[in-house]
């Protein structure tokens, strides 16, 4: 019998890959037990190969931009929060592209004067101060739009939590985009 229930443990433990399965034996029963889902709460990794920027630094090149998503809106910074807009006369999205080294760069709002940023928890948010939250690195896709990736935090790989707007025009989780979707891609307007 209790063969059979160990039997009937191992065969739970192979078919729920997702769940953590531990077993716990006592003396004359045998027990699986299901584990807390960890994998349910996304932990971000700390880029270690960050290089660090003085406070007192000035970008080597600043340029006032928009930026434009593919999925047709453009990126607004209000106080505390990003959207997606399609007002064109809209003051919130102007931005200073600030560049700090090859492909790394801040994106000030000029309408706040805030910094737009990832944090520790994967969110973007404005802030006000300078950190190494609010550095992203840049890159140009091969179809002509840019792509912008938080240079501190990162999930699985570097560079790969991203900013991104999605079809209703609400700001995408930074947790859940991938490299070539539709709504991290952006086209800097001048």
């Amino acid at each position: 019998m209790i063969l059979f229930q160990l039997a009937v443990c191992v065969v739970l433990t192979l078919c729920l890959t997702s769940a953590t399965l531990q077993a716990s034996f006592s003396s004359n029963t045998t027990q699986c037990v299901k584990a807390n889902n960890t994998s349910a709460r996304k932990k971000l990794r700390l880029n270690r190969e960050i290089f660090s920027i003085p406070k007192a630094a000035s970008p080597t090149h600043t340029r006032v931009i928009r930026l434009y998503c593919r999925t047709g809106y453009l990126m607004a910074a209000y106080n505390r929060r990003l959207q997606g807009t399609t007002d064109i006369k809209n003051n919130q999205t102007w931005f200073e592209l600030q560049s700090y080294g090859q492909s790394i760069v801040r994106l000030k709002s000029l309408g706040t004067g805030k910094y737009l940023a990832i944090n520790w928890q994967g969110k973007p948010k404005m802030q006000g101060r300078l950190r190494e939250e609010s550095l992203f690195r840049t890159k140009l896709e091969r179809n002509g739009f840019h792509s912008f990736a938080s240079h501190k935090y990162y999930l699985r790989h570097r560079h790969d939590l991203f900013i991104g707007i999605k079809k209703n025009g609400s700001v995408k989780t930074p947790l859940t985009t991938m490299p070539g979707q539709t709504a991290v891609q952006f086209i800097v307007l001048y």
